[in-house]
């Protein structure tokens, strides 16, 4: 699944705005369709051009976030299945961005190494699901 970013008017008219993950524009404008929302755009998020961590999350953000997710790996969830559940969760629309940024690195990564085109990309997941079981 990819990241869509959209713009939307809801049924009292007003503009909304967020992320959505879907697999094409036309599954995200459908997703938005069934949430009683009219998308004016819809654009792929590319974590790569964008890196849209840069915006950042609070320091008491990053830290609740990153107590959910060791949590969550803890419990056996994959990094992607911790990730999808913390964005559906999280209520601050740009810790909702962030995070979707951070899983399609992962994403990136993942499929990247089983190409064996991202050395650095490899070298490093390795090491954070070992420290995520810990």
């Amino acid at each position: 699944m990819e990241a869509f970013q959209y713009e939307a008017l809801n049924a009292a008219g007003r503009t909304v705005s967020g992320v959505v993950q879907a697999d094409t524009p036309r599954q995200a404008r459908a997703q938005l369709r069934a949430q009683g929302l009219l998308p004016s755009m819809i654009g792929q998020v590319h974590a790569r051009a964008r890196q849209v961590w840069a915006r950042g999350i609070s320091s008491a953000g990053l830290s609740l976030v990153t107590r959910q997710m060791a949590t969550l790996l803890e419990s056996g969830l994959t990094i992607e299945q911790s990730l999808n559940a913390l964005i559906e969760e999280a209520a601050d629309p740009v810790t909702q961005e962030v995070l979707t940024g951070v899983k399609a690195e992962v994403r990136w990564c993942m499929a990247a190494r089983s190409r064996a085109r991202c050395r650095r990309c490899c070298s490093i997941l390795p090491t954070i699901s070992t420290r995520a079981r810990r």
